[in-house]
């Protein structure tokens, strides 16, 4: 190996051949690996394959900057950086995550978007007449005008006399044809001129009205005094008295105009119809 002090003035003529041309040699192959090697000499590194700059003791590895040719970086991080690679540098051809920017000069295959939500600048308006059959997983809360066209589109249900409607719960009901009848009597006593009667069950007052079934006399069978037609108001209330117009009713009150109401107790006949 060379000694990078020599040759000298003071060496011996037969050693100068060979002292310059072991310092040749080395410069030649970019190894320097003699003994006093001037501080900034470089050499190639060829286990890792980079330059390397001796500082005096130790041998430093010096990356060639993007303007020589190079990275500027010891890693590849560091290369990529310089570069000016982004994310998309590490990833593979069949794993590629895009979170930003704009694809152009390309067509994209529509199979392949399983995620997301394409914007509607990307469909035209109107949309052109094409079969939506191939259309799934359609959010129904972004429908907000036209008509279904398809009861089969509302849910299961079942074919028939068109007596299942889809209610507000999201399960479908049975209309029943048939009311729901009752009959209860309307006492209203003596010297009175209103009465109140349970119902056998809660009816829905919006849904029932209620018929009298005898007529509505002021002291209808009395002895010694003369009958007179009196009529009597009746509505759908609470165990209270109040009227319910809508929701449920348990009882019924009625009330006669007349103040001085009946000489005797009176009963009339009523009959509840409920449509279900």
């Amino acid at each position: 190996m060379a000694d990078w002090s020599n040759p000298k003035l003071s060496s011996p003529y037969v050693n100068f051949l060979n002292d310059l041309n072991a310092k040749i040699v080395e410069a030649a192959a970019m190894n320097p690996g003699g003994t006093n090697i001037p501080v900034t000499a470089m050499r190639m590194e060829r286990g890792g394959r980079v330059f390397q700059e001796w500082n005096g003791s130790a041998w430093n590895t010096m990356p060639l900057g993007v303007a020589g040719g190079g990275t500027g970086g010891s890693s590849g991080s560091e290369a990529r950086v310089n570069l000016g690679f982004g994310s998309m540098a590490t990833q593979n051809a069949n794993g590629v995550a895009i979170t930003g920017g704009s694809i152009v000069g390309t067509s994209l295959d529509a199979g392949y978007l399983t995620t997301g939500i394409i914007p509607g600048e990307r469909f035209p308006e109107p949309l052109p007449p094409r079969n939506g059959g191939n259309l799934y997983n359609l959010n129904a809360a972004q429908i907000t005008f036209g008509q279904i066209p398809a009861a089969a589109r509302l849910g299961t249900g079942a074919t028939g006399a068109g007596l299942l409607f889809l209610a507000d719960n999201l399960t479908w009901k049975s209309v029943s044809m048939a009311p729901r009848v009752a009959h209860v009597t309307l006492n209203m006593p003596a010297l009175s001129n209103f009465g109140l009667v349970a119902l056998p069950y809660t009816v829905q007052a919006e849904k029932s009205y209620i018929v009298p079934t005898s007529g509505l006399y002021r002291n209808f069978g009395s002895t010694g005094i003369g009958e007179q037609h009196c009529p009597v108001d009746t509505y759908f209330c609470n165990s209270g008295g109040t009227q319910i117009t809508t929701g449920p009713a348990t009882h019924i009150r009625g009330t006669s105009p007349l103040a001085d109401g009946n000489q005797v107790n009176q009963n009339f006949k009523l009959e509840i119809v409920e449509w279900l």
